[in-house]
């Protein structure tokens, strides 16, 4: 390799030496730096549509809450349906898409959803407690990349014992 080296002439070294170095920065930028500045932006970019859920979360919420208060009064007949028949209903209605339902008692049961509506699963949640007297005891949701306001996950629903 020396050899070979010393064998080249002084403009040839310079030009070796220069594509070396340009190779090295080459390398730097596309194994260093460039994953680092793609990753700054992905974050900022999930940080931008984090900040729009939430804003749509707060501009919902009196709403919600105001909903909630209003039907503490009223005592809202269940009648002798089954939750499997509510939540077959009622997931028709908003039109959501079950992948399984897991019983629990008869009290409780566990509704999987594949790709769904998170608003029309907030309007489900509203009409199953206004309506049918069911309390929601568990959510697990995730929203689905590349699709905003598209969430799959589980739903774990509850017969209310009253207010």
């Amino acid at each position: 390799m020396n050899a070979w080296w010393q064998g080249l002439e002084q403009r040839e070294r310079t030009l070796v030496s220069s594509m070396g170095v340009m190779m090295v920065i080459a390398m730097v930028y596309f194994f260093v730096l460039e994953p680092l500045f793609s990753g700054a932006t992905s974050y900022r970019e999930r940080v931008a549509t984090a900040e729009t859920d939430l804003d749509y979360m707060k501009r919902v919420a009196p709403a919600l809450k105001q909903a909630r208060g209003t039907s503490r009064g009223e005592q809202r007949p269940n009648g002798n349906r089954t939750l499997l028949s509510i939540v077959d209903q009622t997931t028709k209605q908003f039109d959501l898409t079950t992948r399984s339902s897991t019983q629990s008692g008869t009290d409780k049961i566990r509704v999987q959803f594949p790709d769904s509506s998170f608003n029309a699963m907030i309007g489900w949640f509203g009409e199953l407690h206004t309506k049918h007297n069911v309390q929601i005891d568990a959510v697990n949701l995730i929203r689905e990349d590349g699709t905003p306001g598209v969430v799959s996950g589980s739903v774990t629903i509850a017969k209310s014992t009253g207010q």
